[in-house]
């Protein structure tokens, strides 16, 4: 049932059968985008921060790139199709404007890879993928083949190679190679992939990079687009949209930060007889979140 009701969710994102690709203008969350655009929201020209003129002079940045950041900051949440700042992007602006700390990021990939509806390939890729060395085909074909199964409209599958090729640009860390790249990704911080030759790999992230609270808010997500209150363990691992799959966690990784997450008070886990069942103890919104966060910096 668990996963029967997964399905049923995301199918509800579906209706119109056909992904919505490539509205990124093949530019990805550049260096300093999101510190601009929440800064200039200090501004009393906020309402006009994304029109033609008004975002190039603000921002800095050339019309496509304008159109680019809008798009991204709705997929991240950090603002609504209103060009207001969400909840979300209220906290980023109180507590890490400067996108400063990996808590910030993490917290940020947890809304952009679950985001189905405005980027359908980040979400298919990090919920699909079975193996941790490939190449860029590979992606393309899982893509592929879900719109397959879910009988979606392939009309648009030559932009499925695009948000492919964003994917990787988002998530590869390349400032190895030329530390005065500013066309870097801000998510490439985060060194979910790496690329040897023509060879990708998933990369399981240091546990010193994400915090129990990243996870914690992931876990809060999941289970509410799922209705749930309660969870087995290993049904977490294998559910879409999972702390386990959006942040590429092993299963080492899940039980310490379940543990941690338990004895912050969150959540309480039932290991009688096996069960491992999950139960939410204490539900914060993103505000509380993040200030339990940053209450000791």
């Amino acid at each position: 049932m668990l996963y029967e009701k997964s399905a049923e969710n995301q199918k509800r994102l579906i209706m119109k059968t056909k992904l919505r690709l490539k509205r990124h203008e093949s530019f990805v969350i550049r260096e300093g985008w999101i510190e601009k655009a929440i800064s200039a929201f200090d501004s009393d020209n906020k309402k006009l921060l994304f029109g033609k003129a008004e975002g190039v002079k603000t921002l800095g940045i050339g019309a496509n790139m304008v159109k680019s950041l809008r798009f991204w900051l709705i997929a991240s949440g950090i603002i609504n199709d209103k060009n207001e700042l969400t909840s979300f992007g209220k906290a980023i602006r109180k507590y890490d404007r400067y996108l400063e700390r990996d808590f910030t990021l993490w917290m940020i990939q947890a809304n952009l890879a679950t985001n189905y509806e405005d980027l359908p390939v980040f979400n298919i890729i990090f919920n699909s993928y079975k193996t941790k060395k490939f190449e860029t085909e590979y992606l393309v074909s899982l893509v592929e083949n879900y719109m397959k199964e879910n009988d979606l409209d392939m009309s648009n599958f030559n932009l499925v190679k695009d948000d492919v090729f964003a994917f990787e640009r988002t998530y590869l860390n390349s400032k190895g190679e030329n530390p005065e790249d500013n066309s870097a990704c801000v998510l490439s911080r985060l060194q979910l992939l790496k690329k040897e030759g023509k060879f990708f790999s998933f990369e399981n992230p240091s546990a010193k990079t994400i915090n129990y609270l990243n996870v914690y808010y992931c876990l809060l997500k999941c289970l509410e687009e799922n209705e749930l209150e309660d969870i087995n363990i290993d049904s977490l691992i294998e559910l879409n949209n999972s702390p386990s799959k959006i942040f590429n966690l092993d299963r080492n990784l899940v039980y310490s930060f379940i543990n941690e997450m338990g004895r912050n008070n969150l959540i309480t886990v039932n290991r009688t007889a096996g069960l491992n069942m999950i139960y939410l103890k204490n539900k914060m919104n993103v505000e509380d979140i993040f200030n339990e966060f940053f209450k000791g910096e």
